[in-house]
């Protein structure tokens, strides 16, 4: 779980640059919420987002450089309860999008993707009752093909040692 931050409160950025009043999800934010060990190397990260308004005309969205972090702790598979992963109206640059799937700014051709096995949950639903820390998480996928198809996830917390 982490908190959103207000873009004047935050040096991180986007393209196009947050406008004020929009609220982000940072590296920082991300690095203060990632535990210090792990009792494994997580290929999935589910981002529960903290005091987030989704309903706002422009629901917080991911900082370029949180984008590039998740990339970094070889996280394949984002699953995340906001809207979307970029800012809802930023010009069609989904830079969030194209730095997790590895694909070049501007890019359209799937086959540019350096990532293309990798997926992204948005709008997921995360139980109340599901704590923060390591979990098992099966993705459901319907049987038809795509570059966006809704997916059902599954949570198995873990107990911790």
């Amino acid at each position: 779980s982490v908190a959103v931050t207000s873009a004047e409160h935050s040096d991180e950025d986007s393209h196009p640059p947050p406008q004020p009043g929009d609220e982000l999800i940072t590296r920082a934010a991300l690095r203060s919420a990632w535990p210090a060990t792990l009792p494994i190397t997580p290929r999935a990260l589910l981002l529960r987002v903290r005091g987030a308004n989704v309903q706002a005309d422009v629901p917080p969205y991911l900082t370029r450089q949180a984008a590039e972090e998740i990339v970094r702790r070889g996280i394949e598979h984002l699953i995340i309860d906001l809207p979307s992963v970029d800012r809802s109206e930023d010009e069609g640059r989904l830079t969030a999008h194209r730095i997790f799937f590895g694909l070049p700014a501007g890019s359209v051709q799937q086959d540019e993707a350096t990532r293309p096995l990798c997926t992204i949950t948005e709008l997921a639903h995360f139980p109340a009752s599901l704590p923060d820390g390591p979990c098992a998480v099966q993705i459901q996928l319907p049987a038809f093909t795509g570059d966006a198809v809704p997916s059902r996830p599954l949570y198995l917390p873990l107990a911790n040692p």
